[in-house]
């Protein structure tokens, strides 16, 4: 007999901020976030706060928004599902990490709060692309621009197939390719939690 498969796919933009802001999944955003940040989970579950996803920047009209923001201590991590790719992707990405780093970074006063903004790029695209980039912004010499800025790219197309080739995986990865399991029969799901 073969189970019916999920009504949910988490890599759809309304599931996938459902997933990172309801208090239903709450003991799995905070499983992720301790992972990602390499903190406690008492710590995260005790310090974590949403932020405001949309703002309007000073310089233009146009609304800005991403599909998460969560402070927790001095780390501010956006959170971005990205089902699709296209060619202005990552830049439009970097320019909304840059005004959240703008936003956040700097006190009223114009003292540095010494906030580290972190850009977390979940893509479900691509299954023959890296996994996983971590990278700090930097120049044509590699000195870092912005200390306080970081960017993941996470790629759970291509760790479903690593999995499936019975690669192993970290904590996290494992967690975050969970999103691109939902639709998958509940056995699928099961032997993936399990393994």
């Amino acid at each position: 007999m073969v189970e019916e498969k999920s009504e949910i796919d988490f890599t759809l933009d309304s599931a996938f901020k459902r997933l990172f802001k309801s208090t239903e999944f709450r003991f799995y955003q905070i499983a992720v976030l301790a992972d990602l940040l390499k903190l406690d989970y008492d710590y995260v579950k005790d310090n974590m706060e949403y932020l405001d996803t949309e703002f309007i920047p000073d310089n233009n009209l146009e609304i800005k928004r991403s599909d998460c923001i969560i402070e927790i201590g001095k780390y501010v991590v956006i959170l971005e599902m990205n089902r699709q790719n296209y060619r202005s992707l990552k830049a439009s990405k970097l320019r909304y990490l840059a005004e959240v780093y703008n936003n956040v970074y700097f006190n009223k006063d114009g003292s540095e709060s010494k906030k580290e903004v972190i850009l977390v790029n979940i893509n479900a695209f691509g299954v023959n692309r890296k996994s996983n980039v971590e990278y700090l912004l930097q120049n044509k010499d590699y000195e870092e621009y912005c200390p306080g800025m970081k960017v993941y790219e996470i790629n759970i197309a291509s760790n479903k197939k690593n999995w499936y080739n019975k690669v192993t995986l970290s904590k996290l990865n494992k967690r975050l390719t969970y999103i691109a399991m939902s639709k998958e029969p509940q056995e699928e799901i099961d032997k993936y939690v399990k393994g």
